[in-house]
Formats: structure tokens, C-alpha cells, sequence
């Protein structure tokens, strides 16, 4: 079906008379063995194709009334970048996610140096400071690649879990433990604020990912 074009999604369909599971890497496992799919196909019909069969425009058609009346509506700014993400519009959907920042429980840094606007950094010190869980941290490490490319000395701040494997990434000069004392920067980013900042298109969050961290990763975890 997919290579004549179809669009595949998967999903638990979670239903407890026939199907008790809302396991996704079971899924994956079964679309793997009985389908076959590879993980590839798996992880694009399991989001991006996924996201597209629940007609999500619609729910974005709503967010876009809500914000029609009321522009500064965080919580529908918050809720357009997650449907936007889950579309595939990542140029728009990385700015929107931007107002997760005036969100309640988001952390203040109080940090008394500017924050990075994507400027090249000609040798100065940029911190990167992780959010959420770390799975995401991971993830948004990526583009540390593309800041190396921009001049930067490049320090990241995480929790004691993922210092070894931050150690270990090619493009990351520093890493600093949250609770340590301050190191001195010129100017900081949240790693979830790198795409919008950097403005990353799907091919380019899709092509930051260091072979050799990864394998690292495989090898120590």
C-alpha cells in the first residue's frame, strides 16, 4: 500500500473487548513482524499520517476563531502549536510553540543575559538549558550541530541522568549540571526553543542527528 502512495496510519485503536492495549511499541512490533513495515514507515504512520486521519483542521479551525477574539489566548497558542506539530507545519508550529513560555508553570531562569535570537555567535558562550522530560532533551540536542555552525562555544545544563551521554556529543564544548554553580555565558536558549529560534524545517530537524552520539547511545544504554 505504501509504495503505491497510500497514506498508512497506526494506532492502538485501544478497545476492551478486542483490543486490550494502549502499548504503541507493541504496535510497532506487530506492524513490524505481520505487516512487514520498517521502523521508518512505522514512525511516520504512527504521527505525521496518524495526526492527518483525525481531522485535526478542524480543531485548528477553532483555535484560529479563538485567537481571532483574543490574540493573547496562551492556552489556544499552546494548543494551535501542538496540532500544528502533529500536522507537519513545523516553521509555524515551532513559533506557536514558542507561548509555552507564558504558561503558568513555566520555569523563570532570571538569567540577567540576553536570550538567543539565532544570530551568528562568532566565539561567544551560548547556554543551553534543558526542559521536560529527557526524552526531549535528547531530541532538541541535535541542533547543537547547527549552532556549532554558527560560531558558538556551545555549554548545556541537564540533570546528573543524561551528563555522561551529553559528554559525549561531538558538537557540545561544555556540560554543566542544573544545580552546579553558574558557568559564564554570553547568552542562552532553551533547547525546546532551538527550532523556532533556528526556524528548522522538517529535512533539517531530520538531518541534525550525530551518528556517533547515537551509537553511543546504543553501545552504553
Amino acid at each position: 500500500m505504501i509504495d503505491t502512495g497510500c497514506q498508512v496510519a497506526v494506532s492502538t485503536d485501544y478497545n476492551p473487548g478486542s483490543s486490550t492495549t494502549q502499548n504503541m511499541q507493541l504496535i510497532w512490533t506487530i506492524g513490524a513482524l505481520k505487516l512487514p513495515m520498517l521502523p521508518s514507515e512505522l514512525l511516520w504512520a504512527s504521527t505525521l499520517t496518524a495526526a492527518k486521519s483525525l481531522d485535526l483542521q478542524n480543531a485548528l479551525d477553532i483555535y484560529n476563531n479563538v485567537l481571532a477574539k483574543d490574540s493573547n489566548d496562551v492556552d489556544a497558542h499552546w494548543n494551535k502549536a501542538t496540532l500544528l506539530l502533529l500536522q507537519g507545519n513545523f516553521l509555524e508550529g515551532w513559533k506557536e510553540f514558542e507561548w509555552r513560555k507564558k504558561l503558568p508553570n513555566y520555569p523563570q531562569y532570571g538569567f540577567k543575559k540576553p536570550e538567543w535570537d539565532g544570530s551568528n555567535l562568532n566565539g561567544k558562550r551560548i547556554l543551553l538549558v534543558s526542559e521536560q522530560g529527557y526524552g526531549d532533551s535528547i531530541q532538541f540536542l541535535r541542533f547543537t550541530k547547527l549552532i556549532k555552525e554558527r560560531g558558538g562555544y556551545i555549554i548545556v545544563s541537564t540533570t546528573q541522568p543524561l551528563l555522561e551521554l551529553f559528554q559525549n556529543c561531538p558538537y557540545v564544548d561544555y556540560v554543566k549540571l542544573t544545580n552546579e554553580r553558574p558557568v559564564p555565558f554570553d547568552t542562552y536558549a532553551s533547547l525546546m526553543s532551538l527550532p523556532a529560534i533556528l526556524s528548522s524545517s522538517e529535512t533539517e530537524i531530520s538531518t541534525q542527528i550525530p551518528k556517533a552520539f547515537f551509537y553511543w547511545i546504543i553501545t552504553n544504554c
